[in-house]
């Protein structure tokens, strides 16, 4: 416990024992006791008003008025604190006596007007005279202030709108050049790429320009010619000939020149395949003859070891014979090694004209194949146009022969109408008679045309009338789906309030049932507030009528 507590409790006469007895077990609904949990500045009043004086340095300081000394406490009702309004002097008049002053001031001086026209004075019109022509000069400078004002206010706006002018003048400026730069910045990127693209179709048809020349010189033996100097009437067609042929050449040159690079890649190939054949085959000869060698190596070993076994002239015979078995069989496999040469030679020779011949009827089978590919397309767009042809022939027939049924049907209606008049005029001479016919058919066509309009009105306004009750439906419908779903918000809303204030009472309940340990009530101090005494009525108000702003009670602190 702090020092301000204890002597706090000790002015109230509260003793605390040493030991503390146990709490006991109490409920909360307990009324009329008051227990000090906190410092307060006095101690709670017992009965519904109380005046009691505090101590100055406690005092808050309050603008425009001296603390009288007086304390009214009103004790709160309900659960709510209590509160203690301190009583203060004002220095000066509230804003009711204020007005009070002023409308009796005003009613003295209505009853010295009064008086002075009853009895008239020289001093008295003076000074009423000094009191006009001041107010005038007051009138007179308010008026030349608020044009002053009003010609401020106006030069403020002329500026302002100059200004806001200003800036747009410059966002548009500013919006202007990026624009600009953009269109610029496009213009050259559009002129680089321009000048690109024209460079690379120049560098492409001098491309192509040399590569058909090198191919109409290497290969012109084998491509078309020209009808450039045959003399033609037609120069359209001679140029679309000529554009043709043009095409043709280049395809097969192009063609001519792949084969030729096929051609090269698989005579290199074959080649190295050759080569590697060759080279193995002379390994395989070379490995035979070291074996050979070998052999006869270890046999002349093994005959010189029987030699020196045998006798000398015997030994004689069979080394001779060796000798020139050696001899023999080395002449021997040198003639079958150039035998075997040769037959590999042939057999190249042999590999390299089949290759040859493989490869130009490859060439001239790819070479048929485009030919056939190319009349294939020709036939098919023949056939296309032939077929266009046809179709456009059919739809003209079949417009000619609808136009001719037309025709027939006016021509066969119109001798009908005839044959009719013949008739009405054979068995009817007079024209009235011939005329009224032709009426009542009129007549007749025109109500059937009526009754046809007639009928399409009816069949809209029928259509209308059923999307009118089909969208009266449609409305309806939702109007049901929002009642039902008003109706499932509201019973679902009914069911949480139900549902909170079964448990709203269930705490109630168990908050009046439960036991709890008696400890001191948890109420607040009092609220401070201010009241200022009126010095021209007596009147006690808040400070707020004597023209005293929030702002400057809050700046002090207090509640008032």
């Amino acid at each position: 416990m702090s020092q301000p507590e204890f002597l706090l409790l000790s002015r109230l006469g509260v003793s605390i024992p040493d030991a503390s007895p146990q709490a006991l077990q109490t409920t909360r609904s307990c009324e009329g006791r008051f227990r000090v949990l906190a410092p307060c500045m006095r101690p709670p009043a017992k009965g519904a008003m109380t005046a009691q004086m505090t101590s100055p340095r406690h005092l808050p300081t309050a603008p425009l008025a001296d603390y009288a000394g007086e304390v009214i406490t009103v004790r709160g009702k309900g659960g709510h604190p209590d509160t203690e309004y301190l009583i203060y002097n004002a220095k000066s008049p509230s804003i009711r006596a204020t007005n009070l002053q002023l409308m009796e001031e005003q009613r003295r001086k209505r009853e010295e007007y009064a008086v002075s026209r009853m009895s008239p004075d020289k001093l008295l019109i003076d000074s009423q005279e000094s009191n006009d022509l001041a107010r005038r000069r007051v009138l007179e400078h308010l008026q030349r202030i608020n044009r002053e004002e009003a010609q401020r206010k106006v030069e403020e706006r002329a500026r302002e709108r100059q200004r806001r002018l200003e800036r747009e003048l410059a966002d548009l400026r500013a919006v202007e050049e990026a624009s600009a730069k953009e269109a610029a910045d496009l213009l050259v990127k559009k002129q680089a790429e321009r000048h690109f693209m024209q460079q690379a179709v120049l560098e492409a048809t001098e491309r192509k320009r040399q590569e058909a020349a090198d191919v109409n010189g290497g290969l012109a033996a084998g491509c078309a010619a020209f009808p450039w100097d045959e003399v033609s009437q037609n120069g359209a067609l001679q140029r679309e000939k000529c554009l043709f042929l043009l095409d043709a050449n280049r395809k097969l040159a192009e063609l001519k020149k792949i084969e030729q690079q096929t051609r090269k890649i698989e005579e290199k190939v074959r080649e190295e395949a050759v080569l590697a054949e060759v080279r193995t085959q002379a390994e395989k000869e070379k490995r035979k003859a070291l074996e050979k060698k070998r052999r006869l190596a270890e046999e002349r070993r093994s005959a010189s070891v029987g030699a020196q076994v045998k006798t000398a002239p015997a030994a004689v015979g069979p080394s001779d014979r060796s000798t020139c078995w050696f001899l023999q069989s080395t002449g021997e496999d040198a003639e079958a090694r150039r035998a075997r040469e040769r037959e590999l030679m042939e057999a190249n020779k042999q590999l390299a004209k089949e290759t040859k011949r493989r490869r130009v009827e490859d060439a001239e089978r790819q070479l048929q194949e485009e030919r056939r590919r190319l009349q294939e397309s020709e036939r098919a767009h023949m056939q296309e146009m032939e077929r266009e042809r046809a179709e456009k022939r059919k739809q003209q027939a079949a417009v000619n022969q609808a136009a001719l049924k037309a025709a027939a049907e006016r021509h066969e209606k119109r001798q009908e109408s005839h044959r009719d008049e013949l008739d009405l005029g054979i068995f009817h001479d007079d024209s009235s008679k011939v005329e009224n016919e032709r009426r009542r058919r009129e007549q007749l066509y025109r109500d059937e045309l009526k009754r046809g309009i007639e009928d399409a009105r009816e069949a809209r306004r029928g259509a209308k009338e059923r999307e009118a009750v089909e969208e009266k439906r449609l409305l309806s419908l939702c109007e049901t789906e929002a009642r039902r779903t008003l109706e499932r918000n509201r019973v679902r809303a009914a069911e949480r309030r139900e549902i909170y204030r079964k448990a709203l009472d269930e705490q109630i309940r168990s908050k009046k049932t439960e036991t709890t340990c008696e400890v001191p009530a948890t109420h607040r101090g009092p609220v401070m507030k201010v009241l200022y005494r009126c010095p021209v009525t007596g009147e006690l108000l808040l400070p707020a009528q004597f023209g005293i702003s929030s702002t400057r009670q809050r700046r002090s602190g207090w509640n008032w």
